[in-house]
């Protein structure tokens, strides 16, 4: 008993010590100070052109502490080290080192514990004449850190009945769900109100002069010139500033679509958890419940914190942001008719015809994202043949094909438009611009002996138009395709038109007919090389989302006359319409800039893996479909649904333009932090089913253990019962036999 009674003082004790380690650890981390130190003149270096080095002490002077690492080849966006030139940050951070020697202009990299770093004017820092200096963020040593997690852990193992009531009860979960609404209402306000008014001081922009005007002033009038852009969206411009008079209407429908992506996010991301809730009155489901809600909250926190490209593209009259909100009201449409089992038949034909109308609003907008469009009809299409048995056979094929048509008709209504009106431009836009974006594969079909390429053009056409292709490779200035698909498109324009009149056809139809044939071809003579620039893309779309991307509009500023419009005709609309142009910079989002960057850092480094062992884990499941928990298998459907989604973008874009444009990322950006925040919700469920399966486990196999001394302690007595009844029963056997011969009792001690 006194033993027992000092191990539960020691482990009384030991609680306490662990819970002062883990305050200590989170108090030093949030209190970590950043290292700020000004360069010695004498101690800078010189490397190769404009570039001068300086060796940073890679420990810190605080032993608790330790300096924030530099980049390297496997995190080439790590480092958090910020240089100052005469107390003004330099902007280029994480520069290629080429760049840094053979431009300048203030670009640096932190690599390792070196800084490579240039002036912004070409002087030299060695010389005195500016005053540079560093901060770089500090955290807890990484022994601290482990030892702070293995006290959690052990404060969490002993207090772990306490900590499951607290998760569990229903006041907890109430503030939960309070607090994520909260938050998420707040954050839309905070945007909201530092973008209220602001497309005032916004100029018309450059693509206004060739879709928007001619669409405002001209749309179904015999002057159609929508050039790139299907109709819808030239009618949505056309609608909105007729009825409203300007075109700041225009841009203030775009925000108004901007912050309607919010609460689509919420309720994307929330429904999985809430369906699978529903049904149950226990305390688990409500724990589901209120984490479903603080999951989405984090969503819509990570979606206006990081949407600095997003922002800026609200500004910009474009389709882009049409293009996302359809893109998420289709993928909660389909989540819906997918998921939920208790969907009336009016609802299932209201969800069904919702999403016709969504991919219609994409491939009119946006036909780039066909694919998107097509995953859409195809998802919505499985969730009413599973739910079938609700909808009369003719309401079934009614449905289907109505959601079909909606789109067919967007399509084919463009299509005769562009030639009702002959406008060329609008039919080759498309074909040349893939033409243009893959010169690299057709270039390299085209010198291939025997290919299908070269037997479609011939040998003289194939040998011109390789080598057209090959001089527009020759600027590498594009980081992912290695060369600038604009000089095909606007640079030789007046030489790849003459290719076009020789080789391809009289006819525009003749034209497009020859640039498609081509590029399939070519595709099929080296399917390999087109999927790498798949996986380049997408790879290089995944790592370089770093804190870079946050808050750019230092570099995006709208100065005075940077967008002026000069074409006549936009200038007579303004003149009609009354729009007031001035030109400002465009005012500062609301103040998240420190998380902003410490989210974007957190997401670079986690989303790779946290995908990966999303979709692990949901295939998993399918395989285990009979032996896993309701919650899971929606969960993992949910997951998947949303990646498909995200990664449905990927093979066309990759098609007719680069992830390095804003505006794609514009457009799948929402997608992709649905994505996150369905994997994420995904992963923990499955981390917290196993954990619990592991403790019922070991809790299993401590009764089983258990109970084996006892079975012993029980057999053993019944041996030891049984062996003195024999005793007893021997003997006295053997005293009613003594008289016996000694044959006889050597014969009964035998039997």
């Amino acid at each position: 008993m006194f033993k027992r009674n000092n191990v539960k003082k020691s482990s009384g004790l030991l609680y306490w010590i662990a819970w002062l380690v883990v305050v200590s650890a989170i108090g030093l981390e949030l209190a970590a100070p950043d290292k700020l130190a000004t360069i010695a003149p004498a101690s800078i270096g010189n490397d190769q052109g404009f570039a001068y080095t300086l060796r940073l002490r890679s420990d810190s002077a605080m032993p608790l502490f330790v300096l924030a690492p530099g980049d390297d080849l496997e995190a080439p966006h790590r480092s958090l080290l910020e240089l100052f030139e005469d107390g003004r940050p330099l902007r280029e951070a994480h520069a290629r080192h080429e760049e840094i020697r053979a431009i300048g202009r203030g670009r640096y990299s932190h690599w390792h514990n070196i800084l490579l770093f240039s002036s912004s004017d070409g002087t030299a820092p060695p010389a005195g004449t500016r005053i540079y200096s560093y901060r770089v963020p500090q955290s807890i040593a990484p022994w601290l850190q482990g030892l702070a997690i293995l006290c959690t852990v052990f404060i969490l193992f002993r207090s772990r009945r306490r900590v499951f009531a607290a998760l569990v009860s229903p006041e907890l979960n109430r503030l939960l769900v309070l607090l994520s609404i909260a938050t998420a209402l707040t954050v839309t306000a905070l945007t909201t109100h530092s973008m209220w008014g602001a497309w005032q001081l916004i100029d018309l922009q450059p693509d206004s002069s060739v879709y928007l005007a001619p669409a405002a002033t001209a749309l179904f009038s015999g002057e159609w010139s929508h050039r790139a852009r299907p109709f819808v969206y030239p009618a949505i411009a056309f609608v909105a500033i007729w009825s409203g008079g300007t075109l700041d209407h225009l841009i203030a429908l775009h925000i108004g679509a901007y912050l309607l992506g919010a609460p689509l996010i919420y309720a994307i991301v929330l429904m999985p958890g809430q369906l699978v809730a529903r049904p149950l009155d226990h305390s688990r489901p409500a724990f589901h419940r209120s984490i479903s809600h603080l999951i989405a909250a984090t969503a819509v926190v990570v979606y206006f914190s990081l949407s600095a490209l997003y922002l800026a593209s609200v500004f910009y009259v474009a389709p882009e942001i049409f293009s996302s909100i359809a893109a998420l009201t289709a993928l909660w449409l389909s989540l819906k008719l997918m998921l939920d089992r208790e969907l009336k038949p009016g609802n299932l034909v209201a969800c069904a015809l919702g999403t016709g109308l969504c991919a219609a609003a994409i491939v009119g907008m946006k036909p780039a994202l066909l694919a998107l469009a097509g995953l859409s009809l195809l998802l919505a299409g499985w969730g009413l043949w599973q739910q079938r048995t609700r909808l009369q056979p003719v309401m079934l094929i009614v449905t289907c094909g109505a959601m079909i048509a909606l789109p067919a008709a967007v399509a084919v209504g463009d299509r005769y438009l562009a030639h009702q009106y002959h406008d060329v431009s609008a039919r080759l836009f498309g074909p040349t611009t893939v033409f243009c974006n893959n010169a690299d594969i057709i270039s390299q079909a085209l010198e291939t002996p025997s290919s299908r390429a070269r037997q479609l053009l011939g040998d003289t056409a194939a040998r011109d138009v390789a080598q057209f292709l090959k001089d527009v490779q020759e600027d590498e200035s594009w980081p992912i395709l290695g060369f600038n698909g604009d000089r095909c498109m606007y640079t030789f324009a007046v030489r790849r038109i003459a290719l076009e009149r020789r080789y391809f056809g009289p006819t525009s139809d003749d034209v497009v007919r020859t640039y498609r044939q081509l590029l399939i071809a070519s595709i099929a003579d080296a399917p390999g090389l087109y999927a790498r620039r798949v996986v380049r893309q997408f790879k290089r779309f995944l790592l370089d989302r770093s804190a870079g991307d946050c808050y750019r509009h230092d570099q995006h500023a709208w100065l005075p006359g940077t967008f002026a419009p000069d074409l006549p005709l936009v200038q007579r609309l303004v003149e009609e319409r009354g729009s007031a142009i001035r030109g400002h910079t465009l005012p500062h989002p609301f103040p998240l800039d420190t998380l902003c960057n410490d989210l974007a850092k957190r997401m670079t480094t986690a989303h790779t893996t946290l995908v990966a062992l999303a979709l692990i884990g949901a295939m998993l499941c399918f395989f285990r479909r009979r032996t896993m928990p309701r919650l899971l298998m929606t969960l993992a459907r949910a997951a998947l649904i949303s990646v498909a989604f995200w990664l449905s973008t990927a093979p066309i874009v990759a098609l007719v333009h680069t992830f390095d444009i804003e505006r794609y990322i514009t457009v799948t950006f929402p997608l992709y932090v649905v994505m996150l925040a369905s994997t994420l919700c995904f992963s923990l469920t499955l981390f917290v089913y196993g954990l619990t399966r592991a403790v019922d486990w070991g809790a299993r196999s401590t009764a089983g253990m258990a109970a084996i001394p006892q079975a012993t302690v029980g057999a053993t007595a019944d041996i030891v019962i049984g062996a003195q009844t024999s005793v007893t029963v021997c003997g006295a056997r053997r005293g009613m036999m003594g008289r016996i011969s000694n044959t006889r009792e050597s014969m009964q001690i035998r039997y």
